[in-house]
């Protein structure tokens, strides 16, 4: 399927902005970590909590990717933006280490973005002529720093629930339609 000029533009900016902000949230727990310690005594599920969310991203790649073959990234963009979201509210209300655990496990499927990003734009390409798009794409990944340098400053100063519940609705507003 081949994409105007002028469509394929939107697309990537959706796609790579989409991806950016599930990013944010997929590495929010190692970026309040130093928080969490302090507030609910992780102690030894520090290590678990700080890999749940990148051991489940990097194994949720493959599932979330046969279903965006499957069933396109219009539905499964915003699925797992949603997915994202509730994890990111959710762990505004965390009060146990084992509880961190499951949500970071949660915050693990914003990874999955990528995918479903990656599928998205390489379906209006040729080969040999998605390279760009893809690499604007994978900058995305900037999503995690912004995002850490913004939320640790606010958590500091407000706490964690009244930084991370706004927050988690900010993550839906970039994945609408793809």
């Amino acid at each position: 399927m081949t994409i105007s000029a002028a469509r394929k533009a939107p697309i990537t900016a959706l796609a790579t902005s989409g991806f950016a902000v599930n990013v944010a949230a997929w590495t929010l727990v190692g970026a309040i970590e130093p928080y969490l310690q302090r507030q609910y005594d992780i102690g030894s599920a520090r290590e678990v909590a700080l890999a749940a969310p990148l051991v489940v991203g990097a194994l949720a790649c493959v599932p979330v990717g046969a279903l965006t073959d499957r069933y396109g990234a219009r539905l499964t963009f915003p699925l797992v933006s949603i997915v994202s979201a509730a994890s990111v509210a959710t762990l505004a209300m965390v009060h146990t280490a084992p509880a961190l655990v499951l949500v970071g496990a949660a915050l693990g499927i914003g990874a999955a973005a990528f995918a479903v990003g990656a599928a998205a734009l390489t379906r209006s390409d040729p080969p040999g002529r998605r390279g760009r798009r893809l690499s604007t794409l994978g900058g995305g990944i900037g999503g995690a720093a912004i995002g850490a340098e913004l939320v640790r400053p606010l958590v500091d100063q407000v706490g964690v629930r009244t930084a991370l519940l706004p927050g988690s609705s900010v993550v839906l507003r970039p994945s609408g339609r793809g």
